[in-house]
């Protein structure tokens, strides 16, 4: 029996859910596009949105199982376009709760947003000073963000350590081989 496409990507995201969050989970694709979006706008607050960013976007959401014309729009997308509001607004209307960004996708966001910042080697200044008004925006008092940013400095550490200890010579393997 063979496997399409879509029960494919469906199994990448039902593992990736279970993998990072520890649930099983299979989420709703409906505000990815605005997500993406928010996630563009704070990585690129220091004035530029670098193809790190961008590509750790666009490869996160496609492994949460984006469907192909969302990850086509984030490869287009200029956050310098349209204002962040604007985006809040696309995504309530996506909402079946009409909030802008669901309550229990918030945090995760943020932490996100730290992530997607981050993703050229370098949490600039602005880039942070977009994430804590985005989490004001959006409902994350300040503690929590804090609290995010703290683990996130955890999480990206242990995996550096990991790294480490997994390839003390900094190669990766090529499991293709």
């Amino acid at each position: 029996m063979s496997v399409t496409n879509d029960e494919h990507l469906k199994r990448i995201t039902r593992w990736y859910y279970k993998d990072m969050w520890g649930g099983e989970y299979e989420p709703s694709t409906e505000n990815f596009a605005s997500l993406g979006k928010l996630l563009m706008h704070v990585a690129g607050a220091d004035g530029e949105l670098v193809d790190a960013e961008r590509d750790w976007i666009i490869g996160y959401y496609s492994a949460m199982g984006a469907p192909p014309h969302i990850i086509e729009s984030l490869k287009n997308y200029d956050p310098s376009s349209e204002d962040i509001t604007a985006v809040l607004k696309q995504a309530a209307q996506k909402s079946k709760s009409k909030a802008s960004i669901e309550k229990n996708t918030r945090r995760l966001l943020i932490f996100d947003g730290f992530r997607a910042a981050s993703a050229d080697k370098e949490l600039h200044r602005k880039e942070k000073q977009a994430i804590y008004a985005l989490a004001q925006k959006i409902g994350v008092d300040y503690d929590s963000v804090k609290a995010i940013e703290k683990l996130f400095k955890a999480n990206l550490k242990w995996r550096q350590k990991g790294a480490s200890v997994l390839t003390p010579d900094g190669i990766i393997p090529d499991f293709r081989r």
